[in-house]
């Protein structure tokens, strides 16, 4: 009588199916081991069932971007403080010669003393307040200019990042329906091998109880 064997591909086998060779398996012919599958892409990864996300070189650069910017954006506000100091010295400066300049001349005329003198050294000093005034108008204005040109370009990278994450999980639903819908297939064919076995191993026993 025929023994059906389990074989490790998950068929029924004999070792007397007539004209198969001894023990064999036809699922096993077909497909092989069914052990863990394991499905790998540059940024997805199927094992045992499961997709998993890995690192990709483009959400690396997007996340290194991000934290670039955000370190920009953090020295954008000390860069300026330095530049508008600078500004702001070199106006000091000028006051400073200027209005000793005209204290002397003004000095040498014997007219220091004099309103009209005072007047025009009043304006000489209302004018460099003016200078810096605008210097640190214009120092704000530019770095308000530059920190919301890098929020924009951090905002645009993250939109980027989502997009791509968006689009991976769209990937890896397509993959996964797909899979499924092969290992359904692939059961399905299992299913009908192994009846096809039954069915053999079945008749194989019945002409050897009736040569018997």
């Amino acid at each position: 009588m025929a023994r059906l064997v389990n074989t490790s591909a998950g068929f029924i086998s004999s070792d007397l199916l007539p004209g198969l060779g001894g023990k064999s398996s036809i699922g096993a012919g077909l497909f092989g081991d069914t052990g863990s599958q394991t499905i790998a892409t540059p940024s997805l990864s199927f094992s045992d069932g499961t997709i998993s996300r890995t690192n990709t070189e483009f959400l690396d650069v997007s996340r290194n971007v991000l934290s670039n910017l955000e370190a920009q954006r953090s020295r954008i506000g000390g860069a300026f403080s330095e530049f508008t100091t600078a500004r702001l010295q070199d106006v000091e400066n000028a006051r400073a010669r200027t209005t000793g300049n005209l204290r002397s001349q003004l000095g040498r005329r014997g007219i220091l003393g004099a309103s009209f003198a005072q007047d025009a050294i009043t304006r000489t000093e209302l004018d460099f307040q003016n200078q810096a005034d605008k210097v640190r108008a214009e120092a704000q204005v530019q770095e308000f200019g530059l920190e919301l040109e890098n929020l924009k370009t951090q905002q645009s990278a993250a939109q980027s990042a989502l997009q791509q994450d968006l689009q991976l999980f769209e990937i890896g639903a397509q993959i996964s329906g797909n899979l499924l819908n092969a290992s359904l297939q692939r059961q399905r064919i299992q299913a009908d091998i192994m009846i096809a076995q039954l069915q053999i191993a079945a008749a194989a026993a019945g002409r050897s109880r009736s040569s018997g």
